[in-house]
């Protein structure tokens, strides 16, 4: 990968951190934010699925100090619209959110807890997404009452 897409897709990243971490109340933590340029390791067999399972990120959580760590898969990254690396960003981030919780499974299997864990943040991500688009929606149409009433 080139220089000039490597770095275009480290400013998608960086424009959704932008965009999303203080509102999701991440503005407080520590986030660092790395870059697999080849992605090379990402492609990892998943015990919990037990199948082949292809990742765009990794999260490390250290909860009790409120700091993560988010890897990227640029060429996945790369390979993904606007819209769906979204989505995408926003389930890795509710991953630093509830982190935690994976603990209190341990009465559990691993894998039960992971997946649950899943589960959980995509419902979380898609619930970000929503309130977002409407909050955006009732914003614009505040406007144009503004704007008519002039």
């Amino acid at each position: 990968m080139d220089d000039k897409t490597y770095n275009a897709q480290k400013r998608r990243l960086r424009g959704l951190g932008k965009k999303w971490f203080k509102c999701l109340g991440l503005g407080w933590w520590k986030v660092d934010i790395e870059y697999d340029r080849d992605g090379k390791s990402f492609t990892v067999k998943e015990p919990a699925f037990g199948i082949d399972q292809f990742q765009i990120a990794r999260v490390h959580v250290d909860w009790e100090y409120s700091q993560a760590n988010v890897i990227w898969n640029i060429p996945a990254v790369r390979g993904r619209a606007d819209r769906q690396l979204e989505e995408d960003f926003l389930h890795e981030s509710a991953h630093i959110l509830i982190r935690e919780m994976r603990e209190w499974a341990n009465h559990r299997k691993a894998e039960d807890a992971v997946r649950h864990e899943e589960r959980v943040v995509t419902a979380l991500a898609n619930a970000f997404r929503w309130i977002w688009l409407e909050a955006t929606e009732v914003a614009e149409r505040s406007r144009k009452r503004r704007r008519h009433k002039k």
